[in-house]
């Protein structure tokens, strides 16, 4: 699931498990996007800054698996930062609902 979204949201055709998201091309932007489908997908909530923290399919996969999405709060500093993100990602769904 993780290595199709990824796919999808840089345009490849594939993804590899030791990929790393960065090196593919993406971006912060990208990450709003990667974000918004795997909490959709996987019905649970992500810290954004997890996304930053396990570059790869399979890092993110293991910290996943691992309950990570739910038991760490974000660090401080970035709280703003992932506030701001929220704030992005709402709009852009909200564009693309035509609303």
């Amino acid at each position: 699931t993780i290595a199709a979204i990824w796919a999808q949201a840089l345009g490849l055709e594939r993804v590899g498990l030791h990929d790393n998201f960065f090196d593919l091309g993406g971006h912060s932007l990208h990450l709003i996007t990667v974000h918004g489908r795997l909490v959709s997908e996987l019905g649970t909530s992500i810290p954004m800054v997890d996304l930053f923290r396990f570059p790869t399919v399979s890092a993110l996969a293991q910290h996943l698996s691992d309950g990570g999405a739910d038991d760490k709060p974000a660090p401080e500093d970035t709280s703003e930062k992932l506030s701001a993100g929220k704030t992005r990602l709402a709009r852009l769904q909200a564009r693309r609902k035509g609303k």
